[in-house]
Protein backbone atom coordinates (compact mmCIF):
# COMPACT_ATOMS: atom_id res chain seq x y z
CA UNK A 1 0.00 0.00 0.00
CA UNK A 2 1.05 3.41 -0.44
CA UNK A 3 1.91 6.34 1.74
CA UNK A 4 -1.24 8.78 1.96
CA UNK A 5 -0.22 12.32 2.71
CA UNK A 6 -2.80 15.39 3.67
CA UNK A 7 -2.81 17.38 0.52
CA UNK A 8 -2.85 20.28 3.04
CA UNK A 9 -0.01 19.36 4.95
CA UNK A 10 1.70 18.86 1.58
CA UNK A 11 1.33 21.91 0.18
CA UNK A 12 2.66 23.96 3.61
CA UNK A 13 5.13 26.45 3.10
CA UNK A 14 5.53 26.21 -0.47
CA UNK A 15 1.86 27.19 -1.88
CA UNK A 16 -0.05 27.92 1.65
CA UNK A 17 0.39 28.93 4.31
CA UNK A 18 -0.71 28.02 7.94
CA UNK A 19 -4.28 28.68 8.73
CA UNK A 20 -3.08 29.73 12.75
CA UNK A 21 0.18 31.90 13.01
CA UNK A 22 0.74 31.84 16.77
CA UNK A 23 3.39 30.53 19.20
CA UNK A 24 2.36 28.75 22.46
CA UNK A 25 4.00 27.04 25.88
CA UNK A 26 3.05 23.01 25.66
CA UNK A 27 0.67 23.35 28.80
CA UNK A 28 -1.37 26.20 26.56
CA UNK A 29 -1.24 24.46 23.08
CA UNK A 30 -4.86 22.38 23.52
CA UNK A 31 -6.43 25.02 24.91
CA UNK A 32 -5.84 27.56 22.21
CA UNK A 33 -6.15 24.82 19.33
CA UNK A 34 -9.70 24.29 20.62
CA UNK A 35 -9.85 28.10 20.96
CA UNK A 36 -9.30 28.41 17.46
CA UNK A 37 -11.76 25.76 16.24
CA UNK A 38 -14.37 27.13 18.27
CA UNK A 39 -13.42 31.06 17.04
CA UNK A 40 -13.90 29.49 13.40
CA UNK A 41 -17.31 27.55 14.15
CA UNK A 42 -18.39 30.62 15.48
CA UNK A 43 -17.86 32.98 12.51
CA UNK A 44 -19.17 30.32 10.48
CA UNK A 45 -22.73 29.96 12.51
CA UNK A 46 -23.26 33.59 12.71
CA UNK A 47 -22.59 34.14 8.89
CA UNK A 48 -24.14 30.66 7.41
CA UNK A 49 -24.97 32.82 4.15
CA UNK A 50 -21.44 34.14 3.66
CA UNK A 51 -19.72 31.88 1.12
CA UNK A 52 -15.99 32.41 3.64
CA UNK A 53 -13.41 30.68 2.20
CA UNK A 54 -10.96 30.74 4.90
CA UNK A 55 -10.48 32.00 8.37
CA UNK A 56 -6.73 32.86 9.64
CA UNK A 57 -6.40 33.39 12.93
CA UNK A 58 -2.85 35.48 14.26
CA UNK A 59 -2.37 35.78 17.66
CA UNK A 60 0.08 38.58 19.56
CA UNK A 61 0.59 38.91 23.09
CA UNK A 62 -2.04 42.09 22.88
CA UNK A 63 -4.73 40.99 20.40
CA UNK A 64 -5.95 38.49 18.20
CA UNK A 65 -6.27 39.27 14.64
CA UNK A 66 -8.63 36.96 12.27
CA UNK A 67 -9.00 37.01 8.61
CA UNK A 68 -12.31 36.34 6.84
CA UNK A 69 -11.58 35.64 3.38
CA UNK A 70 -14.73 36.04 1.53
CA UNK A 71 -15.73 36.80 -1.94
CA UNK A 72 -19.19 38.89 -0.60
CA UNK A 73 -17.57 41.25 1.33
CA UNK A 74 -20.45 42.84 1.88
CA UNK A 75 -22.62 39.88 3.52
CA UNK A 76 -19.66 39.60 5.79
CA UNK A 77 -19.95 43.30 7.10
CA UNK A 78 -23.24 44.10 7.38
CA UNK A 79 -25.13 47.66 6.82
CA UNK A 80 -23.06 49.88 8.55
CA UNK A 81 -20.83 47.25 9.97
CA UNK A 82 -23.26 45.48 12.49
CA UNK A 83 -22.58 41.82 11.27
CA UNK A 84 -18.61 42.56 12.46
CA UNK A 85 -19.74 44.04 15.51
CA UNK A 86 -21.78 41.35 16.46
CA UNK A 87 -19.09 38.87 15.33
CA UNK A 88 -16.40 40.88 17.50
CA UNK A 89 -18.90 40.64 20.75
CA UNK A 90 -19.61 37.27 19.89
CA UNK A 91 -15.93 36.22 19.87
CA UNK A 92 -15.33 38.61 23.27
CA UNK A 93 -17.25 36.15 25.43
CA UNK A 94 -15.01 33.01 23.69
CA UNK A 95 -11.48 34.98 24.13
CA UNK A 96 -10.00 37.18 26.74
CA UNK A 97 -7.95 39.74 24.35
CA UNK A 98 -8.52 42.67 21.92
CA UNK A 99 -10.34 40.77 18.95
CA UNK A 100 -9.32 42.37 15.34
CA UNK A 101 -11.54 41.22 12.01
CA UNK A 102 -10.15 42.02 8.63
CA UNK A 103 -12.37 41.57 6.16
CA UNK A 104 -10.46 40.17 2.56
CA UNK A 105 -11.80 40.01 -0.97
CA UNK A 106 -10.90 37.07 -3.00
CA UNK A 107 -10.50 38.16 -6.18
CA UNK A 108 -10.96 35.20 -8.21
CA UNK A 109 -14.15 33.44 -6.50
CA UNK A 110 -13.99 30.92 -9.10
CA UNK A 111 -11.16 29.79 -7.57
CA UNK A 112 -11.97 30.25 -4.04
CA UNK A 113 -12.04 26.50 -2.26
CA UNK A 114 -14.41 24.34 -3.62
CA UNK A 115 -16.10 24.16 -0.47
CA UNK A 116 -16.67 27.66 0.13
CA UNK A 117 -19.18 27.52 -3.29
CA UNK A 118 -20.52 24.33 -2.55
CA UNK A 119 -21.96 25.05 0.86
CA UNK A 120 -22.85 28.43 -0.34
CA UNK A 121 -25.22 27.32 -3.98
CA UNK A 122 -26.27 23.95 -0.89
CA UNK A 123 -28.02 27.07 1.18
CA UNK A 124 -28.67 29.50 -1.46
CA UNK A 125 -30.89 25.49 -3.39
CA UNK A 126 -32.58 24.52 0.01
CA UNK A 127 -33.90 27.65 0.85
CA UNK A 128 -35.93 28.02 -2.26
CA UNK A 129 -36.50 24.37 -1.92
CA UNK A 130 -37.92 24.95 1.60
CA UNK A 131 -39.57 28.03 0.23
CA UNK A 132 -41.06 25.95 -2.85
CA UNK A 133 -42.09 23.39 -0.64
CA UNK A 134 -44.41 25.96 1.61
CA UNK A 135 -46.12 27.74 -1.42
CA UNK A 136 -46.89 23.94 -2.55
CA UNK A 137 -48.85 22.41 0.73
CA UNK A 138 -50.58 26.09 1.20
CA UNK A 139 -52.03 25.05 -2.35
CA UNK A 140 -53.09 21.72 -1.39
CA UNK A 141 -54.76 23.02 1.70
CA UNK A 142 -56.81 25.47 0.01
CA UNK A 143 -57.79 22.70 -2.61
CA UNK A 144 -58.13 20.21 -0.19
CA UNK A 145 -60.68 22.39 1.95
CA UNK A 146 -62.53 23.11 -1.12
CA UNK A 147 -63.05 19.36 -1.44
CA UNK A 148 -64.30 19.24 2.15
CA UNK A 149 -67.05 21.76 1.77
CA UNK A 150 -68.65 20.42 -1.46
Amino acid sequence: MGQKVNPVGFRLGTSRDHDSVWYAKAKDYSSLVMEDINIREKIKSILPQAPISSISIKRTMEELIIDINTSRPGVVIGKKGEEIEKIKRELKKIVNQDVKLNVVEVKQPDRCSASCNISYTATRKKNYVQKSNEKSSSKHNETGSKRNKN
